[in-house]
């Protein structure tokens, strides 16, 4: 079974211009090695119009058994690209079912994210008296864990974190990067401004790789947070 039953066709009319003259028996092995190799190449370079030219050459001059095998390769080649599309494809869908959610409670708590959450703050007395204290509060929306935390005193002072499956980007959170920088050698990591969607207006902190914490949060949460502060002074 070959990729494309067309090609059989296709072949056919190849063999057929040649068939008085050769009766297509003229085969070469050195031009065999040639087609072959530019199939290869073709794959790799994506390029159908190249890959039929050159598998078309390849029926001219390769054995029969070795243009079987050529033709098993571009199952194969075609295959694994078509799973590795699937699985991208379903990867892309699992970000985007968690993100709408994500950011859908980002932007419907971020004036208020006090009622965000049942939250537990931390501080003495004197804290809790005078309200200068960070506050946590979690839920779950399926199996993912949200977080958001916030200055009592001033709760839009606010940062939300969640875990993102796979890599994202500004673009699919609706906003544009204003900074870049590596952590941990080469790991790219982008600083967002949110500019569309629900949380619109607030800035994020994206690092480009799987299973990555995803942070949303306001421009005062950095005015307030040193350990925000000192995370962006990475860049």
């Amino acid at each position: 079974m070959i990729a494309n039953p067309r090609w059989v066709q296709m072949a056919a009319v190849v063999c057929g211009a040649f068939v008085f003259a050769s009766g297509c028996d003229q085969k070469d092995e050195d031009k065999c090695t040639k087609g072959q190799q530019g199939v290869r190449e073709s794959l790799k370079a994506d390029d159908l119009k190249l890959l039929k030219e050159h598998r078309d050459y390849a029926f001219k001059y390769c054995e029969e058994g070795e243009f079987q095998a050529l033709d098993r390769e571009i199952e194969e080649h075609q295959a694994a690209k078509k799973k590795a599309e699937a699985e991208e494809k379903k990867k892309a869908q699992e970000n985007e079912q968690l993100l709408s959610v994500f950011l859908g409670w980002v932007g419907s708590t971020k004036a208020a994210p006090q009622g965000a959450s049942a939250a537990q703050c931390q501080g003495d007395e004197e804290a809790e008296k005078n309200k200068e204290r960070w506050c946590v509060g979690d839920r779950l929306a399926g199996t993912h864990r949200f977080e958001v935390m916030y200055w009592e005193k001033e709760p839009v002072a606010a940062n939300y974190k969640t875990v993102v499956p796979n890599p994202t980007s500004c673009e699919a959170l609706g906003g544009t990067v204003t900074r870049s920088w590596t952590v941990q050698g080469n790991i790219k990591r982008d600083l967002c401004q949110l500019t569309s969607g629900q949380a619109a207006g607030m800035q994020a902190l994206v690092t480009e790789v799987p299973s990555a914490p995803l942070e949303v949060f306001s421009a005062r949460f950095v005015e307030l947070h040193a350990g925000m502060k000192k995370k962006l002074e990475g860049m």
